[in-house]
């Protein structure tokens, strides 16, 4: 985990000081934190997951996609979603196009 939030803080280029002061937690924890010397709470867990716009599981390399869907916003779902789609054969399009018929049908 220590190498994930070096990584999130890097790629913003913000100091332990900055993240810090954004989360509400001293320098020293961040530092702790990059060092192995520490785990956060899930208070800071959170308040990390929400700055850097990812999951608390990939902060805790419990997975290594950035974001689960729920973080996610509808648009940019559905955004994936029609690249995704357009990227299928034109079979494989009848079928999604079928298969959502018929799940709208059901509701």
């Amino acid at each position: 985990m220590k190498t994930r939030l070096k990584e999130l803080r890097n790629t913003k280029k913000i100091t332990q000081t900055a993240l810090s002061v954004n989360i509400g937690c001293s320098q020293n924890t961040i530092s702790r934190i990059e060092l192995g010397e520490a785990v956060p709470n899930a208070e800071i867990l959170i308040e990390l997951s929400k700055y850097f716009n990812t999951s608390v599981d990939y902060i805790l390399c419990l997975t290594d996609q950035k974001n689960n869907n729920s973080t996610i916003s509808p648009s940019s779902r559905l955004a994936a979603y029609c690249q995704k789609l357009q990227a299928l054969t034109k079979n494989d399009r009848e079928f999604v196009y079928n298969m959502i018929d018929r799940l709208s049908q059901n509701t």
